[in-house]
């Protein structure tokens, strides 16, 4: 009884001790840069909060006017003074939010992995590595196509769409990776939209970003961004 005894708190010993060394992270706030490049182009800054446990994403706009967007996994709401200007139904939701994908530690793959695509073909290209992923299931009425992904030092470093014909409909970068208490977080990303004549460039940089941060709780609270 003396050696199962001693065998139990050993074990209790150990268990505590790898959960204190397990560090929870929940939430991420930064700076942002967005420029957009069509037939013109346009410049928007402001700050980024996100909490994974509550759900929604708030994008505090300082130029180059004062407004508010919030997502959530269903809606999306433009606010100015409190005051609801537009909304509309999310289609993307934050499962593949970079932000979500970091804090849950599945940024390596994009998520693909725990997703309803599966890998198809894996292969190797100088420093790179190249897997495809397409949808286990394939609805007639929402198809979706391929998606290619490629990986450098077990980063995601670009991740092209595909629609069902095999034509693209965008490409991503993901570049400037930096170490956060261990999290590696891409500072740019660059984004580009093949679905109209014209490609169109959306290229957001992060900088003085924070994980954990909980000195400031109001910016994470809807309560803040739709009161008057």
């Amino acid at each position: 009884m003396k050696i199962l005894r001693h065998i139990l708190i050993s074990l209790l010993f150990l268990a505590s001790h790898s959960l204190i060394g397990q560090k929870a992270y929940s939430r991420i706030e930064a700076e942002i840069t967005i420029k957009e490049v069509d037939s013109t182009s346009r410049i928007t800054t402001g700050k980024m909060y996100y909490d994974k446990n509550l759900g929604a994403m708030y994008y505090s706009i300082k130029y180059p006017s004062r407004e508010v967007i919030v997502y959530t996994d269903t809606m999306i709401y433009k606010l100015s003074e409190g005051k609801v200007l537009q909304n509309h139904k999310s289609t993307n939701g934050l499962k593949f939010n970079i932000f979500n994908l970091v804090l849950n530690s599945q940024m390596e793959y994009y998520g693909l992995n725990s997703s309803s695509y599966e890998l198809i073909k894996t292969k190797k290209d100088k420093d790179q590595i190249i897997t495809t992923w397409e949808p286990k299931f394939k609805n007639k009425k929402y198809r979706s196509g391929k998606i290619i992904m490629s990986q450098k030092n077990k980063l995601i470093f670009g991740l092209v769409s595909f629609h069902p014909d095999g034509s693209i409909i965008s490409k991503q970068f993901f570049e400037d990776y930096i170490n956060i208490d261990g999290l590696m977080i891409p500072s740019k990303i660059t984004q580009i939209a093949l679905f109209k004549e014209k490609p169109e460039y959306k290229i957001t940089t992060y900088k003085n970003i924070k994980v954990n941060n909980f000195d400031d709780q109001k910016y994470y609270s809807s309560e803040f961004y739709f009161s008057d």
